[in-house]
């Protein structure tokens, strides 16, 4: 048995299997081949497997991947430039869910929106909060 590429009409490699010699799939070229990937793009003239692009996370994704803030991490960050927690509160009395969430959280993941709200409230864009966040993740 042996390692191959299958690729598809395109020269995308859509599988990596092991099969025999004499193995085929229809409408697929197999190639063997160790180090293919799933996405590589095959050069059928050269021979060689062209490594598909690295896709970039986007924010949304690595603020998914950002710790959970303590309270205490939450309100020291907001401190730090002169949000109070009495402001925070004032912000959110028309609220009574985002003031419940506020001020009985013992955890605020990132991503939650009560942090967009705060963030709008006190004209934080997204980066900033995610700065400030991964800041008062070292408290």
């Amino acid at each position: 048995m042996a390692k191959y590429a299958v690729i598809d009409t395109s020269l995308k490699v859509v599988n990596v299997i092991l099969a025999n010699e004499g193995f085929t799939i229809v409408d697929h070229l197999l190639v063997e081949n160790t180090s293919a990937k799933i996405g590589d793009t095959y050069d059928n003239i050269n021979g060689v497997f062209i490594p598909a692009p690295v896709s970039q996370p986007t924010p949304e994704e690595l603020r998914a991947l950002m710790p959970d803030l303590s309270s205490r991490q939450i309100r020291l960050g907001l401190i730090s430039i002169d949000v109070a927690e009495a402001e925070v509160d004032a912000a959110l009395a028309g609220s009574p869910e985002g003031l419940i969430e506020w001020k009985h959280a013992t955890s605020f993941r990132r991503l939650h929106p009560l942090i967009d709200q705060i963030g709008v409230v006190f004209s934080l864009t997204p980066e900033q909060i995610d700065t400030l966040w991964l800041w008062a993740a070292d408290l």
